[in-house]
């Protein structure tokens, strides 16, 4: 989706920067807002101006604000900063002192990030931006008619019934969606036949098991645990379950489980804990 809003915003010819932030980024103080100001092909500002260190915040945003000021008058600009979940204390200082005292200017921010893994930090800075007019989007899970699109463009057909139920434990994300096809036509678990194309073999791809496995490396070990022990219990999961085969109390679950659910593995649904996909 920030792809597609880059290439607008380039055909309406406004230069575009775009920056990610990686997890365990925190050695590297707004790293994603240095990266799509000074980085990429086209970089919006030559990075040898810069004279303030990272660690010298203050100093850091005074100068970014004139940069940013004496460029933006040049050309109107897009900021495209995804991952923010995983944003440390200065990128949030950023965000919240860099779009209020540029808003007279022709900047455009595009902050995205995982809702339900964002910290109460960066929850206040997103209260702040609404308060002073930035709008939030909120996307919701894909519906089927776009499910089945995606399905038609990546595996040249329609998927039949087989198919279908596989592809719902995506739950709607487009990320896992695209992953769970993809690693089908790479393990040669569907075929195409009159326009239709049916399951081989009803069973996880490489592709996903490996991706899900770099995930949970990741995470601490205890989260690890938990995961593994949960994934035995199928279904819902009760904390005294959990409990009762690692062996710990319940209270010393509270972390690793949050963990987990900041991660999207785990949710709430329907007043129990799960599995999200």
């Amino acid at each position: 989706m920030l792809a597609e809003i880059a290439m607008i915003a380039a055909r309406d010819s406004m230069r575009v920067g775009y920056g990610a932030v990686a997890p365990g980024s925190h050695v590297a103080p707004m790293d994603a807002l240095l990266t799509a100001m000074f980085d990429g092909p086209a970089p919006l500002i030559d990075r040898s101006v810069l004279r303030a260190l990272p660690e010298q915040r203050y100093w850091l945003l005074d100068q970014l604000e004139s940069l940013l000021e004496r460029t933006a008058l040049e050309s109107p600009l897009l900021f495209l900063l995804d991952d923010m979940q995983w944003a440390d204390h200065n990128c949030h200082s950023a965000m919240r002192t860099l779009p209020a005292r540029l808003l007279g200017l022709p900047i455009l921010w595009l902050f995205a990030f995982r809702g339900d893994q964002v910290s109460a930090e960066m929850r206040d800075v997103c209260e702040a931006l609404e308060e002073a007019g930035a709008q939030r989007f909120v996307l919701g899970p894909l519906e089927e008619p776009a499910i089945g699109q995606i399905a038609n463009d990546l595996l040249g057909g329609t998927p039949n019934t087989d198919l279908l139920t596989l592809m719902e434990g995506a739950h709607g994300s487009p990320f896992l969606l695209v992953e769970l096809l993809r690693g089908l036509l790479e393990d040669r678990l569907v075929r195409a036949v009159s326009g239709t194309v049916e399951l081989v073999e009803p069973r996880l791809p490489s592709r996903v098991r490996d991706g899900m496995r770099d995930r949970l490396d990741q995470m601490s070990f205890d989260a690890r645990k938990v995961a593994q022990v949960a994934s035995i219990l199928g279904g819902s999961i009760r904390f005294g379950w959990l409990a009762a085969m690692l062996d710990i109390s319940p209270s010393a679950l509270l972390g690793p489980v949050d963990e987990l659910r900041r991660a999207g593995l785990l949710a709430d649904i329907d007043g129990e804990l799960a599995f999200q996909h």
